[in-house]
């Protein structure tokens, strides 16, 4: 058995940022994981408004989700999923109506997934999914109270929440967190990008902690202008992660809007020019107090000098 999991998805009427149809990419790249897999799991934000998709979307989605009944959807909860990242509105959202219908499943901070899977080799296997909450500190809380109830099977822990080196790593979990919990695999949703040249690395108690980032480019963010999308498969078999990266993937030229390249090209030139601007005013400061200072050396604390002034 193959299990794919993979990073929000977003899934919205459309994208300001795209001049695609974004309903067909978002279905072209699910194909792509139903094919290299037996079932797949998204790790939250599986909408990007909790109520906002259109009747006819939703079809589109709903149908896709329901053309094979050997294959299975599941999902974490995500911040945009939810009304006030509140698990109780799940019923009266767009991601409620999916599970209501049976196309999708949520695996929920209450229930633990179990899969048990027979191998070739005549042994069995159990894999046993668990997740936490989408508000932080009630996640955190969770995870302290946490237990893996089955040191025999394997453990994957799925989690919509920012990591330390992750953009607002101030407003996530920690290492100190999960350090007690040893998990054979830790699957992080919410941050839209992987880690620094990697999708995965090890944790000192020994944990595998995966960040696929999100299926989509959503955004002009500088990191989707280069990467390419890419989701992990479980083989239950042998308990590796293999990597898979979306085929047929158009260039960011041909994916957003003109404008919103003359945008970033805009903010990025606005930057240079600011901060020039203020190193200098804050070199000149310095050598009317007659103190010797480098441009390099100044960039840094030219900025708390500007807001000071501010």
């Amino acid at each position: 058995m193959k299990i794919a999991i993979f990073g929000d998805l977003h899934i919205d009427n459309s994208c300001s940022a795209r001049r695609d149809d974004f309903i067909s990419a978002v279905l072209m790249k699910l194909y792509q994981v139903r094919s290299n897999s037996d079932c797949g799991i998204c790790l939250g934000d599986f909408f990007h408004h909790s109520r906002t998709i259109t009747i006819p979307n939703l079809s589109r989605i709903s149908e896709f989700l329901s053309c094979r009944d050997d294959y299975k959807w599941y999902t974490i909860m995500g911040n945009h999923d939810l009304d006030n990242d509140s698990e109780e509105s799940l019923p009266q959202t767009a991601l409620g109506v999916l599970c209501n219908s049976n196309l999708v499943e949520t695996i929920c901070p209450t229930i633990i997934r179990s899969f048990k899977v027979n191998r070739e080799d005549g042994s069995s296997k159990t894999i046993k999914f668990y997740s936490s909450y989408v508000q932080l500190d009630k996640c955190k809380e969770h995870l302290k109270q946490l237990e893996i109830v089955d040191p025999s099977a394997c453990n994957i822990l799925l989690l919509h929440q920012l990591f330390e080196d992750a953009h607002d790593s101030k407003n996530g979990i920690t290492y100190s967190d999960i350090e007690h919990l040893k998990f054979d695999y830790i699957f992080l949703g919410h941050e839209h990008s992987p880690f620094e040249g990697s999708l995965l690395k090890r944790l000192p108690n020994g944990s595998i902690i995966c960040r696929p980032g999100s299926l989509l480019r959503t955004s002009a963010h500088t990191y989707n202008f280069s990467r390419t999308p890419s989701y992990l498969v479980l083989d239950t078999e042998t308990l590796q992660l293999e990597a898979f990266t979306i085929d047929n993937l158009k260039p960011s030229s041909e994916i957003f809007e003109q404008d919103v390249y003359e945008q970033k090209k805009q903010i990025r030139d606005k930057f240079i020019e600011t901060t020039a601007m203020v190193v200098d005013r804050y070199v000149d400061k310095m050598k009317s107090s007659k103190v010797k200072i480098s441009k390099v050396s100044a960039i840094k604390k030219a900025f708390s000098y500007e807001n000071a002034l501010n």
